[in-house]
């Protein structure tokens, strides 16, 4: 680049004399240059002629000032594919940015990088100070490939409250794992722990050095066990019966013939009546995995009832006996009907009266006797043996003496 000249424009026919001292000294007719070589403050002189005549000089002050340093940058800014960039910044004053090392014009607006596609583009920033623009210095912008997709997981992961946990599982490459949406991924698989009942979630990424993908979540329950179901126990029913499976309050029920061990069925038992005896059947109910502790529910088939009939009894002509049977549990109802008749023809109890017809009255009755759905039916015999009426007043003749 040539050095610069002063410029100066005289009058109409004039000629222009230059010096270096405002009186005296030697004059020229070069026009001086500016050395811009090194900083400085000079004072040049001129004037101008016309024919023998001159005009008093005019000062001219040439000042060079020095050229500003660079801004101070950071030299390299690295970004992952599509994270999300920041204006670029400098250190300095009057700030020009542009898109080369040299040439074309320079923008006060700092460039905010393009991260959607990935490579290394150089930005250029000087300062500018007293008038005067530095030199220009790079910033190198890295844009490094990422993941674009989550790794594969399985979710929710079901836990019992104090239940052996293993580490967590996800399929991708380089996984980073995280206990939060933000901050740093960690290259160890956590565990989760299953102390306390919750819910607690996990994030894992895939990463391509130092650049992460976008993160999967993984919901971890830790579930507490559920307390028994409410049961109504023991179940009597009669022999024969018809009775509807058994039922328990909770929640997903699973049934079970042994008090530990086996297969629970989510099918509800029907007690089989056919065969007297005691049946125990246990049932549990569970949330998520977790199964809590199992309730019996016992079931006794058999016939509670017992019929006691009174002995032969004894009624003289003209009287009546009543039969009443002692029929236990207490509660239970009889009822009587004479033998070969339809049952609608049932009776309270039985009356018979003294006749003289036979001496000895036998009588086939059915006795029936019920508690809640049992009942017991029984073909009883009923004697009666009845006495004839003596006549105490018996009139006797005799003779005298």
């Amino acid at each position: 680049m040539p050095a610069p000249v002063i410029s100066v424009t005289p009058s109409a026919g004039a000629t222009l004399r230059w010096y270096t001292v405002p009186t005296g000294g030697t004059s020229s007719s070069i026009v001086p240059t500016v050395n811009t070589a090194v900083a400085s403050n000079t004072i040049h002189y001129v004037s101008q002629f016309i024919g023998a005549c001159e005009s008093p000089r005019a000062a001219i002050v040439v000042n060079v000032n020095p050229s500003p340093l660079a801004p101070i940058v950071t030299p390299s800014v690295t970004y992952c594919q599509n994270q999300a960039p920041a204006q670029l910044t400098a250190s300095g004053t009057s700030l020009l940015w542009y898109a080369n090392s040299s040439g074309g014009t320079g923008t006060a607006t700092a460039p905010t990088p393009n991260t959607s596609i990935t490579g290394t583009t150089i930005f250029y920033v000087s300062q500018t100070v007293t008038g005067c623009e530095g030199p220009r210095v790079g910033i190198t912008v890295n844009v490094n490939p990422a993941p674009s997709t989550a790794p594969i997981v399985v979710t929710p992961v079901n836990y019992c409250v104090s239940i052996a946990t293993i580490p967590l599982q996800a399929i991708g490459t380089n996984l980073l794992w995280f206990t939060a949406l933000t901050g740093t991924g960690s290259t160890i698989v956590p565990t989760p722990s299953s102390t306390i009942a919750g819910i607690t979630n996990y994030y894992v990424a895939n990463s391509i050095g130092t650049c992460e993908g976008p993160k999967a979540t993984i919901v971890v329950n830790v579930l507490a066990y559920p307390t028994v179901p409410t049961v109504v126990t023991p179940q009597v029913f009669c022999p024969g019966s018809t009775v509807s499976p058994l039922t328990a309050v909770g929640t997903n029920l699973l049934w079970y013939t042994g008090q530990i061990g086996g297969v629970g069925s989510t099918t509800a038992p029907t007690p089989n009546t056919a065969t007297l005896g005691t049946t125990t059947f246990y049932v549990s109910q569970s949330n998520g995995n977790c199964e809590g502790p199992r309730t019996p529910i016992v079931v006794d088939i058999s016939n509670p009832l017992t019929v006691a009939i009174g002995i032969d009894e004894t009624i003289c002509e003209g009287s009546s006996v009543t039969f009443n049977p002692t029929v236990t549990p207490a509660g239970a109802t009889y009822q009587w009907r004479p033998l070969g008749t339809i049952p609608a023809s049932t009776i309270s109890n039985i009356t018979l009266l003294g006749t003289t017809v036979s001496p000895v009255d036998d009588a086939f009755y059915v006795l029936k006797a019920n508690i809640g759905s049992c009942e017991k039916e029984d073909t009883v015999k009923v004697n009666v043996i009845w006495k004839p009426i003596v006549d105490a007043g018996i009139n006797t003749a005799i003779c005298l003496g």
